[in-house]
């Protein structure tokens, strides 16, 4: 799934994280107790990270040339 932002690039997010897939078996057997599923978790790490060093960089970037 994709997210459509004003003037910038589009951002993907798993379906699962959204209500257009039908609920799985998880959601159910898990009946509100748990929101996120481990495999969840683990991809929505793993964007921060990416997105981390992604800010990291340019950081690094601007610094060593602030002006563009």
């Amino acid at each position: 799934m994709y997210l459509e932002r004003s003037r910038k690039r589009p951002r993907s997010i798993p379906a699962t994280w959204t209500d257009i897939v039908p609920e799985d078996e998880f959601r159910r057997i898990s009946q509100g107790r748990a929101t996120f599923r481990a495999s969840d978790l683990i991809e929505l790490s793993a964007m921060i990270e990416r997105l981390a060093q992604s800010l990291q960089r340019r950081l690094i970037v601007n610094i060593i040339s602030p002006y563009k």
